[in-house]
């Protein structure tokens, strides 16, 4: 349904795991949408419940495939074609550049087919190669391929690319196209380098709600009545659009699944997080020319959440969020007597306990750009949209895009355009592009930090 496909590759790992299962089976190919015009002759694929009050229907429930109805693929597709591939890649021993490619085929040799290799630092191509191998049906074989000489660096980060190819047509495939493809991230890590900025002194100021952090370089506001970041100027630049600036978020638009487990009005708790929480504590210091700003926000679900914001004098934001459980305790949680009085009050242990038993649709914060800053670029996973029960398709790389090219334009709208960067930072460069750079692609972290980068 719509936006989906997720866990597929943990299914079939049982099932190449165990040769009596089978299953994974995709239940539609394609959107089963009708192209019509409404009444301003703008086109739209509908479903049931667009024809008529009494046409009884099961709304969008045939739109449940991997393409829509004009066979343009979802962002799925990708999970799905390297779930199905018939070449599988497992790293024996990366450090010494040693894998283990089966061949899933039946009936092939591999020796027909092209096998491709690419060393990438931060996704720059240094070393590449390529080989014909002689693999039986349903065989494997060691393959070692040169990752000696890489030093560690800090901030670097070090990859193996394999692709397969065709080396002469075949049936609809046409020679050069790829049947198989995988990564693997090399364990060549550098101790993480401090970060050191330079810039006018910071000094930080309160004028009524308002915490202030500026010099004639940045200016930087926080708004303890509405709890959000209302202001970052980095030399006369704004970059939040109408004060839509940082602040807490635990929602996102349901997908057509969501919509039949009931999560909407199941998880509404965590909707209302997202904009009725209140600022219990907001202090600043400064330590080495770098100023601290730790606000604490109780949230309508009962527990807290709080979010550090370090402001470099170069402009450079890093926020740093931390959500704490609906089941903690007043002696175990270490807050402020402000913030504690707020929080255990009588009656407030129900909403925690209420809210326990939920998942949190999303664990993050949100702002507004301007919508002149529509350019993107990222290191991440891409290029389709990926999330953490989906993205073995999409390799880490660095990709160039747009923010309106994220969305994607599902039958029924829902929630689209997500490339997880869990742990890493946002560049804002002059005026007009948004920077992402990420870490740690697989499993979740509540951080994210925000730059300006020169």
């Amino acid at each position: 349904m719509g936006n989906s496909t997720g866990n597929l590759w943990g299914q079939w790992q049982a099932i190449y795991k165990y040769p009596n299962l089978q299953g994974g089976y995709i239940w539609d190919w394609v959107d089963q949408g009708l192209l019509q015009k409404d009444e301003n002759g703008k086109e739209y694929w509908a479903y049931g419940g667009d024809f008529g009050v009494d046409a009884p229907s099961d709304g969008n429930f045939l739109c449940n495939g991997l393409v829509n109805p004009d066979r343009g693929p979802h962002p799925a597709m990708a999970e799905v074609k390297y779930v199905h591939q018939n070449v599988g890649f497992e790293a024996v021993d990366a450090a010494a550049g040693i894998f283990k490619i089966t061949n899933r085929f039946y009936f092939t040799n591999l020796k027909k087919y092209q096998i491709h290799y690419n060393v990438l630092a931060n996704g720059k191509t240094i070393k590449g190669g390529k080989v014909s191998l002689d693999i039986a049906p349903q065989a494997s074989k060691k393959f070692t391929i040169p990752v000696n000489g890489l030093k560690a660096q800090p901030g670097v980060e070090y990859f193996v690319n394999f692709s397969v190819t065709t080396t002469e047509p075949e049936p609809l495939i046409p020679t050069g196209y790829e049947i198989a493809y995988d990564q693997f991230q090399l364990p060549i890590q550098a101790e993480k380098a401090i970060y050191k900025a330079n810039g006018p002194a910071l000094k930080t100021t309160t004028q009524g709600d308002e915490l202030i952090v500026s010099s004639s370089k940045v200016n930087f506001v926080f708004n303890k009545n509405s709890g959000l970041v209302t202001s970052y100027k980095v030399d006369g630049t704004e970059y939040f659009k109408d004060g839509f600036g940082i602040q807490p978020n635990f929602w996102r638009a349901p997908n057509d699944n969501d919509y039949g487990n009931g999560a909407p009005k199941r998880l509404q708790v965590w909707k209302q997080s997202s904009k009725n929480f209140h600022v219990t504590d907001a202090t600043m210091t400064t330590e080495n020319k770098v100023v601290s700003l730790n606000v604490t926000y109780l949230l309508a679900a009962g527990n807290l959440y709080v979010v550090t914001y370090k402001i470099y004098p170069n402009g450079v934001v890093n926020v740093n969020a931390k959500f704490t459980s609906t089941d903690m305790q007043a002696t175990e949680t270490e807050v402020s007597e402000a913030t504690r009085m707020a929080t255990f009050t009588p009656g407030s242990d129900a909403a925690r306990k209420a809210a326990s038993k939920l998942e949190v649709p999303r664990i993050g914060v949100r702002f507004r750009l301007p919508a002149q800053m529509n350019n993107v670029q990222y290191f991440g996973r891409g290029p389709e949209e990926n999330y953490i029960d989906r993205n073995h398709g999409t390799l880490v790389g660095v990709y160039k895009t747009t923010a309106d090219k994220m969305y994607f334009n599902y039958v029924r709208p829902q929630e689209t355009g997500i490339t997880p960067i869990p742990v890493g930072s946002l560049y804002l460069p002059p005026k007009e592009t948004a920077w992402f750079g990420s870490r740690q692609y697989d499993r979740f972290q509540c951080l994210a930090q925000l730059y300006r980068r020169f």
